[in-house]
């Protein structure tokens, strides 16, 4: 079916024979009663074949439930002969709709003209290759499990037991035909998707012949023509996306659940390594993997958590807050209004966020292998610490390298998943790819061992070792993915600023100045009093309060004999500076929006000031360029101005609650600096923000008022998009918590915190 005189009419009879089994080529409109009979005895014997395989399969799962590897094998067989029934359930559900849809292709196939003709086979000349060789892997990969019994010790093509003898003849023969028959009616199920890929393939030539019609158009009555066969065809469009929408639902579903499974079984060299190392591991190794868990639990397990959460808000909540019909902003190019397209695409949404997650948390399972190699190279440093012979330091060089090379197994397996995660700013594993800096500590420990008691050829060994352990495990992708480190991370942004600093020109650097000299009072005067209410707080309230340290602290052990009370004072000093630090770092968040702030700017000044079409065209794409820098570093900022915003209101309401109770008034001043810093916290970025919003939605102006009315046709449609997409504002924004951070959002936080705090004081009066 790959020569060049592949048509339609010659694809149609090829697939009516090759997906027999499938069971999903509708009857001719003109079917006998017997031949609807027979075909369906037909289907119901191809699921009944199935259902036994399915029915043997969960026997032998339930015999061999404690095999991990084989029940991930079996799981994986399992989704795949699963999906015969339910599939062909699907097409016999819909045989009718199908027959009608089936008869009008056909129909318009025979009546097609040489231009319409010349359009299906422009699209099967650039799909034929794709989809013949994806049908022929599919078939080849069936032969090979059907004869895999000749190159594997196994009697039958799955490895499946039964409740009874399977050696004797014909027996043994017919089992053998069974799975034949079921791995053959599993490939076919799969080639389904071709038909279904047809029937959309048809349907998308068929708007594009429309199409090309409406461009012909000369007359009135083409005109009516052409409207009547636009409503025929959305009907017909309408009437294969209900008919396979179900079938291309369990395809998906199915094949998550098949990819998941086969990739477990692709890491499970890595993992029962792990398994079976936690089954014979010692006391003192017991101690080190325990200490590893308690470390990390608490923030993995949230970051579970949090994937989830946010996935299930994002679904739930944002469709209602942002007054959008799904959770996400993707658009479709045909009419999603109406039902059941609406709950449908919904759905699919909503899966597809849930699949994200659970490929988020593919990254915990990432980090636990990491963190166990590195807890065992810990394991390993311990170990060579206590040696105290030959046999226990050559044992020891032994499981070094054994440890290196199953850290090589692992390193192997997880750096494209490391690297995939990287693409998309993923969190996760850099925590975690920093673990393995514990194994060039491995040096150290043999260093320190008595190596050089021993003869020479064991000191070599020794040498051999800590020359080694000079090259940390790291995880790394050659040429794509260097070092794996916390310094990669936070690097895009920062970066992409002090580039288009540096080759900004005198105008571009002018608007920044002003920039700088409009608001380097307050942010200055901020971070200056900020730094010295801190260091003077630090001084004077242990004076003034008569006490040893800055802070009330009770500690479980004495404090009043040195150098322990001066080791705690400059402890709490130091405490006290960090969070005067991280009040100040919204300062650095502030001045990422004041900078986005300016390039907008700038850009305005640019479209009010352009000329020449050339100038106009490079405003445009500045313009998407300065839209995705604004996302990235909206994106970057969002949870960290969503904390400052948690924080503070906490700050405020028990500040403003210690102020308002009967204290001195030396304590009533502390707080009311504590009420005060989480006022200016927020609104350091709360005032950028708001700014930002509206130079953002400038540059629509700016853009309306260049000469973009004496370009052509194509130059007006594109500035028409430009003004559309600066209706929506650039925002720094939290999907489901913070909609967006504006002066009003400042004023409603202000307010809310000031309720909370009533309510607080009205409580702590009623109990008093």
């Amino acid at each position: 079916i790959m020569t060049e005189t592949l048509t339609l009419e010659k694809i149609i009879a090829f697939l009516k024979v090759d997906l027999t089994f499938a069971c999903c080529w509708p009857l001719p409109m003109k079917a006998t009663k017997f031949q609807k009979i027979r075909n369906k005895i037909f289907r119901l014997l191809c699921c009944l074949n199935s259902i036994i395989m399915i029915i043997s399969l969960i026997y032998t799962l339930n015999r061999k439930y404690d095999n991990m590897i084989f029940v991930m094998k079996v799981g994986c067989e399992l989704t795949a002969f699963v999906q015969v029934p339910i599939q062909i359930t699907l097409f016999t559900l819909q045989s009718d709709r199908l027959q009608i849809i089936i008869y009008e292709m056909e129909d318009y196939i025979q009546q097609a003209k040489s231009e319409e003709r010349n359009t299906f086979q422009r699209y099967i000349n650039k799909c034929k290759l794709v989809y013949g060789t994806t049908m022929c892997f599919i078939t080849v990969t069936a032969i090979i499990m059907s004869f895999g019994p000749l190159f594997l010790a196994q009697p039958f093509p799955i490895e499946v037991e039964y409740p009874f003898d399977v050696n004797k003849q014909p027996l043994r023969t017919i089992i053998y035909l069974h799975h034949m028959m079921i791995i053959y009616q599993s490939c076919v199920q799969v080639c389904s998707n071709v038909f279904v890929a047809l029937l959309l393939w048809f349907t998308a030539a068929r708007f594009e012949i429309l199409f090309h019609k409406f461009q012909k158009i000369t007359s009135i009555s083409e005109f009516t023509i052409c409207i009547q066969l636009h409503q025929q065809l959305l009907r017909y469009a309408k009437d294969v996306t209900m008919t396979i929408r179900y079938v291309v639902l369990s395809t998906i579903g199915f094949c998550t659940i098949g990819i998941v499974f086969s990739g477990l079984t692709f890491l499970s060299i890595a993992t029962f390594e792990i398994v079976n190392f936690c089954n014979v591991m010692k006391p003192h190794e017991e101690v080190v993997i325990q200490r590893y868990i308690d470390k990390c639990i608490i923030f993995y397990g949230t970051s579970i958590f949090i994937f989830y959460w946010f996935t299930f808000t994002a679904i739930t909540v944002i469709p209602a807050l942002e007054h959008q019909p799904f959770p996400t902003l993707a658009e479709y190019p045909f009419d999603v209004s109406y039902q059941p397209v609406k709950t449908i695409i919904f759905m699919q949404q909503s899966m597809a966020g849930i699949m994200v997650a659970g490929q988020l948390c593919m990254n915990v399972y990432m980090a636990m292998l990491l963190w166990f190699a590195s807890a065992r190279f810990e394991i390993l440093t311990k170990e060579l610490e206590k040696t105290a012979n030959v046999y226990q330091l050559f044992k020891c060089i032994k499981k070094h390298q054994k440890l290196l090379i199953y850290a090589k197994d692992v390193t192997m397996t997880v750096r494209y998943i490391a690297l995939s995660t990287v693409g998309f700013s993923s969190i996760a594993v850099i925590f975690s790819g920093l673990t393995f800096l514990t194994s060039n500590d491995i040096g150290h420990a043999g260093y320190e061992s008595s190596w050089y008691n021993k003869e020479i050829s064991l000191q070599k060994n020794l040498l051999y070792t800590v020359s080694r352990c000079q090259h940390p495990v790291t995880l790394t992708v050659p040429c794509l993915l260097p070092s794996l480190s916390l310094n990669y991370y936070a690097s895009n942004v920062i970066c992409e600023m002090e580039d288009y600093y540096k080759q900004a020109n005198t105008e571009e650097k002018d608007v920044f100045q002003q920039y700088i000299n409009k608001y380097i009072l307050f942010y200055g005067t901020t971070l200056t009093l900020t730094t010295a209410i801190t260091f003077a707080g630090c001084l004077i309230v242990p004076l003034i309060r008569s006490r040893k340290f800055p802070l009330e602290i009770e500690y479980p052990f004495r404090v009043d004999y040195q150098p322990i009370t001066a080791m705690l004072y400059f402890h709490q000093v130091l405490g006290m500076y960090q969070v005067t630090c991280q009040v100040s770092a919204n300062v650095f968040l502030a001045l990422l929006i004041w900078f986005t702030t300016a390039r907008f700017e700038i850009l305005t000044n640019k479209f009010r000031t352009v000329t020449k079409y050339s100038d106009w065209k490079i405003c445009i794409q500045e313009h998407q360029v300065t839209l995705r820098f604004a996302k990235e570093m909206s994106s970057s900022i969002a949870l960290v101005v969503l904390s400052s915003l948690g924080v503070s209101t906490i700050a405020l309401i028990f500040g403003g609650v210690t102020f308002l109770s009967r204290f001195p008034l030396s304590v009533k001043l502390q707080y009311i600096v504590v009420c005060l810093t989480s006022l200016v916290k927020v609104f350091l970025c709360a005032w950028p923000a708001d700014h930002l919003m509206r130079i953002s939605s400038n540059v629509a102006e700016a853009a309306y008022d260049s000469l973009w009315y004496n370009q052509n046709i194509e130059s007006q449609k594109i500035m028409l998009h430009t003004l559309l997409r600066c209706q929506r504002a650039v925002v720094i924004s939290v999907p489901g918590l913070l909609k967006a951070l504006t002066f009003q959002q400042y004023t409603s936080y202000v307010s809310t915190a000031f309720s909370y705090l009533t309510t607080f004081r009205i409580i702590l009066s009623e109990e008093t």
